[in-house]
């Protein structure tokens, strides 16, 4: 990630096979009323009674400031893919590696309020195989295998390295850390051979990838196992962090991860290995002929891979002051989730995993400048603080859209689900027919906040449920005849059951 994106990371893990509906997502349950995948207290599918509720201002002089209708069905459980109960770790890490994290905290109080009072996780640690050779000198080739590590010597050096967490953070962190971590650009020994495109080799960024994957998966599995302790040992490795474009359909790429995940498997069995840690997740673009390189990665990977992996990010800037840009959270990563699980579930018969390790919102700096200068009367350090509360609230108001969507994917309710790209100066509008029968395809109220270089969102339309069959037929096209194209369509069904 480049150095103006560096303070602007949060780590979250999403698995598609074990997905969970946390706090908030239950709460939407609870005060609409909308899922049909929950029940009742006597098991069958009929609303309880409606209660409606004014929400007014706190000055009880003042006009109701708004008018908003509150559906409560308390009888209702909601569950995703069969889980009901937030598991804090998948979705609220932040950024660290949690690594004797009580020791680096320094101050009790601290420590209590993080971890004590906030439930708060860890997300990613980003070392493996960084810094061995040049901090801690310990990386040399074998003199008796060319290409490779000398893992004795690799192991003296880290002997005394490993540090060991206290018991008591262990305890307060369930005995175990379950950080994704992944290896850094260009750290892999020359002496293992370079492999490299002309793309890739370019400019000072020039990216190189290790030539012998054999040699580059043992050497992460043994750092894996030597670096790390039984606790902080991560769960999920990426080989390699943001692979250049260049790379995301070189066959040399998806060997290497293929190769990675069986040596690591081989040497510590719970260790999820998945990739490629792609950098942007718009594969809306071009009318989705930017998915092409992650589908490609797929396929010469098999989907054998333990997970899959992409960073989410919004690319803001100003336009008419006010921040805009390339917008990927909410509705836009609905169709970007549809779209990688629909091609799984197709081609391959599975959903797959998911690993987000960064996602978030950043850019247009100057506006942010500009609006801190206006607004802000304070100088030097407090009115830093002041400018940065600005870019804190673009990437966490990012953040907060893309955790509910991850939290609140799949959806287990009767909805149709069309991921569409379309030029800017094409329409918004959809004609959608179900089986036959016209359905409203209702226009968001952000479709101008989702328009940059093209028009990208996913149209969830609430479907009747007499209209659903074993196999249903879906027609979709633009009114106005311009360019366009679908990404994915997807029915999300819940059932309702009569036993918990």
């Amino acid at each position: 990630m480049g150095s103006d994106r560096r303070n602007s990371r949060t780590a979250l893990i999403f698995s598609a096979a074990v997905v969970v509906a946390a706090a908030s997502a239950v709460f939407a349950l609870l005060f609409t009323g909308q899922d049909s995948g929950s029940q009742t207290a006597d098991g069958t599918s009929e609303a309880l009674n409606e209660q409606t509720r004014e929400i007014v201002s706190p000055d009880s002089k003042s006009e109701p400031v708004a008018h908003v209708q509150i559906h409560i069905q308390p009888g209702w459980v909601r569950r995703i893919g069969g889980v009901a109960e937030l598991d804090r770790k998948v979705y609220f890490g932040i950024a660290d590696g949690g690594s004797v994290f009580d020791e680096r905290c320094r101050s009790k109080e601290r420590y209590d309020w993080l971890i004590k009072e906030n439930g708060i996780t860890f997300g990613r640690s980003m070392n493996v195989i960084n810094g061995l050779d040049r901090n801690y000198q310990a990386v040399r080739e074998d003199p008796s295998r060319a290409g490779y590590v000398d893992k004795e010597y690799l192991k003296s050096k880290l002997a005394k390295r490993v540090r060991e967490s206290s018991d008591a953070f262990k305890q307060d962190m369930g005995g175990r850390l379950h950080v994704a971590t992944h290896g850094h650009q260009n750290q892999y020994p020359e002496f293992m051979g370079i492999h490299r495109n002309e793309s890739a080799g370019q400019g000072a960024n020039a990216q190189r990838l290790p030539k012998n994957i054999d040699a580059a998966a043992e050497f992460a599995a043994t750092a894996l196992r030597l670096r790390y302790s039984d606790f902080d040992r991560p769960a999920f490795y990426e080989p390699i962090n943001e692979p250049h474009w260049s790379y995301w359909t070189d066959p040399h790429l998806a060997d290497w991860h293929t190769r990675a995940r069986k040596i690591v498997h081989e040497q510590l069995p719970g260790i999820q290995v998945g990739g490629p840690c792609l950098p942007v997740a718009y594969f809306y673009r071009n009318e989705f002929k930017a998915f092409d390189g992650f589908k490609t990665f797929i396929d010469n990977t098999r989907c054998e891979l333990d997970f899959y992996s992409f960073h989410v990010y919004d690319f803001l800037r100003e336009v008419q002051g006010d921040f805009r840009g390339r917008v990927t959270s909410g509705l836009p990563l609905e169709s970007v989730l549809d779209l990688v699980q629909n091609y799984t579930v197709n081609k391959y018969g599975k959903e797959i995993g998911i690993v987000v390790t960064e996602h978030g919102g950043y850019g247009a700096r100057d506006l942010v400048g500009k609006l801190a200068k206006e607004r802000f009367q304070e100088t030097g350090f407090e009115w830093e603080m002041k400018r940065r509360s600005i870019e804190d609230f673009n990437l966490v108001s990012s953040v907060i859209a893309n955790t509910l969507v991850f939290m609140d994917h799949p959806q287990t309710v009767r909805t149709l689900r069309i991921g569409v790209s379309r030029p800017p100066e094409a329409g918004r509008e959809l004609a959608v027919t179900f089986n036959g029968k016209r359905y409203e395809v209702p226009l968001e109220a952000c479709a101008d906040r989702l328009t940059e270089l093209e028009y990208a969102s996913c149209k969830i339309v609430q479907l009747d449920p007499d209209d659903v069959t074993r196999e249903n037929i879906v027609a979709v096209s633009f009114p106005d005849g311009k360019p366009g194209a679908v990404g994915a369509v997807v029915i999300r069904a819940g059932v309702s059951s009569s036993s918990d």
